[in-house]
């Protein structure tokens, strides 16, 4: 406090000319171990903030990965053993949303009422495979969608176990030919009124 500043930080040079001309009479300087004991404590606490910040992101992210295996694992079971799309959809679209709940996340949907009564071709896009989830939770009960998937996924037992559970249409994203006989396949659906989601 030997240098008078206002309340915003700016130095008053006259009144501490003034002040050091009186011979700073009323200040008398910290010990050194003080300063340096403020200062370490000064810099430390924003560590502290910043290492408490990680440690409850880290224990969220364990939290919700450990809400999504508890609700994924029954729920693809079920949808498993049923394999009936129009059964299956309104348990994965309970269990979306309660995965939602359960983690805090909230969902906001604007648009649904643009959505047309008759089957139609949602693009979404599709930065992650947490997007169906959100899709599942999203879109209306009674909305009759078929997720359209890579084909690459048919090689793996657990997605591909739960995407024909679903009614899923795979898709060949590399061969041409094979390519134009899936497309051909989609829109075969989409004549029977499922709305293919892509």
């Amino acid at each position: 406090h030997t240098v008078l500043k206002t309340s915003s930080g700016k130095i008053r040079r006259a009144a501490s000319r003034e002040f050091y001309e009186r011979g700073g009479q009323g200040t008398r300087p910290a010990p050194v171990w003080w300063q340096f004991a403020r200062l370490a404590w000064t810099g430390a606490l924003p560590q502290m903030r910043r290492a408490m910040r990680a440690f409850f992101a880290m224990a969220y992210g364990v939290y919700a990965w450990a809400i999504l295996l508890t609700l994924a694992l029954p729920t693809w079971s079920a949808v498993a053993i049923m394999n009936r799309p129009a059964r299956a959809w309104p348990l994965i679209r309970s269990a979306a949303r309660l995965l939602l709940r359960l983690t805090g996340t909230p969902l906001a949907v604007v648009g649904l009422e643009h959505l047309p009564q008759s089957a139609c071709v949602l693009a979404v896009n599709h930065a992650s495979y947490l997007d169906g989830i959100l899709l599942s939770a999203a879109l209306p009960a009674d909305f009759a969608h078929v997720f359209v998937a890579k084909r690459e996924l048919l090689g793996h037992f657990v997605p591909r176990l739960f995407l024909r559970a679903i009614g899923a249409a795979f898709v060949e994203r590399f061969d041409a030919q094979q390519g134009v006989e899936h497309a051909e396949d989609v829109a075969g659906a989409l004549e029977q009124g499922g709305s293919p989601v892509f």
